[in-house]
């Protein structure tokens, strides 16, 4: 059973405001799988050494991690959550709404307004650079080419265009579908695209010659996703469909897998509802919503799901991050779910209230979220995502660890450094129900110079890498 089906949490989004002013107060709502609500406030006006919070209820306790990052605890069941807030925010347009979003790792960004607009800004600031119109309907996708310079857009309107940042202009128009775009993908480089539509088709560009060249699935329900990725290991070389797995979703519960170069259909899924967003973990493994429900197929195996979890609302979009992945839902939340789904506190980023979140990007360890009210949010990990998500985890136990390198005594960072070496070597559920208790940790000082050859811990886990 996964963290979120047995104890969810919700913490007003602007707690951290609420912690500017020390007479104020938030609330907390927990709810525990076959039981109450439990209704609670954190109150901000005596935050002790330790960094805790009195509550209104003793079954709750808070305390800060960072002075953006608070932990809330559910005390009978020793279950937490780690909550993180944006540390920027901007508004690219006027209006409300933005239902999609992309960014690349050379500071761009895109999204969207309900009038069609698509607006491409800076990520730094939310600097409006370029603003391309020219769908006659609202956007339903849109995506930047691999070189980062380019953008493919599908719309309510039937169509799907090509963008030039560069030029500032419309320079593919693809009509052919009978129904609303759903999806957009790129083979290779971008010289052939994929589009996604409710006609129940998914159709194969020639961006060159501005044809379609195949229809590759047709189906009588609408087609409600669509992901294709790449992995060069599983195809022909000099072929520009080699290694590309192209996955479709559809109203009825259909999820299928095809690989692109024969068109053959590799894995074929079975949900109960409508599909809403996927994502792949890695040439194995695919993520596929179904309304408050997630699950995890191996393409080997798909009569099974691996793990499932659910949500107090709707899955709009999924991002691989790390060895895990973001969740956005249609309840205002964002969920980190880590590679060992249980083993870690509830992880979300906080900001919209009760708003739907669209979207989630992430480039390098900063990542990027859309909601209705039209506000792009920015959260920063600066850590990376093993090491991040190790110091929220275990911050509030450091001042009973003590390091010893050589006849230097410490407290604090080689912690955290030691703890994401232990994670990365496979022993992370070890050191996560041991290191509640003070430990001395031992670190050879060829540790400094990242060429480690022992670490020990001393409650019995001992990791040796070569």
């Amino acid at each position: 059973m996964s963290a979120a089906d047995r104890c969810s949490f919700q913490i007003q989004h602007d707690w951290l405001e609420a912690t500017a002013h020390k007479e104020e107060k938030f609330w907390v709502n927990i709810k525990v799988k076959d039981m109450p609500t439990l209704y609670a406030y954190v109150y901000c006006h005596a935050l002790q050494e330790d960094k805790s919070f009195p509550t209104s209820d003793e079954r709750l306790q808070a305390c800060l991690v960072e002075p953006d990052v608070l932990k809330v605890t559910y005390v009978p069941e020793n279950f937490s959550c780690i909550c993180y807030s944006s540390q920027k925010q901007f508004h690219p347009s006027k209006q409300l709404y933005s239902n999609v979003l992309d960014v690349t790792d050379g500071g761009l960004g895109l999204s969207t307004d309900r009038d069609g607009v698509l607006y491409v800004w800076e990520t730094t600031g939310g600097m409006v650079r370029r603003r391309f119109e020219g769908h006659c309907l609202e956007l339903t996708c849109a995506r930047f080419f691999p070189s980062g310079l380019v953008i493919l857009s599908g719309g309510l309107d039937m169509s799907c265009k090509i963008w030039s940042v560069e030029l500032g202009e419309c320079v593919r128009s693809f009509v052919g579908h009978r129904g609303s775009i759903t999806g957009v993908g790129f083979v290779e480089v971008g010289k052939q695209v994929l589009s996604g539509s409710k006609d129940g088709t998914c159709r194969l560009w020639d961006v060159g010659q501005n044809v379609c060249i195949q229809e590759i699935c047709k189906d009588d329900s609408p087609v409600t996703t669509m992901e294709a990725v790449y992995y060069s290991h599983l195809g022909r070389e000099n072929d520009p469909m080699n290694g590309k797995i192209f996955a479709v979703g559809h109203s009825n519960g259909k999820f299928d897998c095809y690989d692109l170069q024969s068109t053959s259909k590799i894995a074929e899924m079975r949900l109960p509802y409508s599909v809403g967003v996927c994502e792949f973990l890695d040439d194995r493994k695919v993520l596929v919503s179904c309304e408050d429900q997630i699950r995890l197929f191996d393409l080997g195996k798909t009569d099974t799901p691996l793990w499932q979890c659910g949500y107090t609302g709707e899955v709009n979009s999924l991002k691989k991050w790390g060895t895990g992945f973001f969740a956005a839902l249609s309840n205002g939340q964002v969920h980190y779910v880590g590679e060992h789904v249980g083993s870690l506190p509830d992880i979300q980023l906080l900001g919209p209230d009760h708003e739907p979140v669209y979207s989630v990007r992430v480039v390098d360890n900063i990542v990027f979220t859309s909601a209705r009210d039209g506000i792009i949010r920015i959260y920063e990990f600066v850590h990376g995502p093993y090491l991040q998500l190790l110091v929220a985890c275990y911050m509030p136990v450091m001042n009973s660890v003590t390091f010893v390198q050589g006849e230097r005594k410490s407290k604090g960072s080689y912690y955290l450094v030691a703890l994401m070496l232990a994670y990365k070597l496979g022993n992370h559920s070890t050191v996560h129900w041991k290191i509640l208790h003070p430990v001395v940790i031992i670190l050879e000082s060829s540790f400094v110079n990242s060429n480690v050859s022992a670490l020990s811990i001393l409650t019995g886990v001992v990791v040796n890498n070569a």
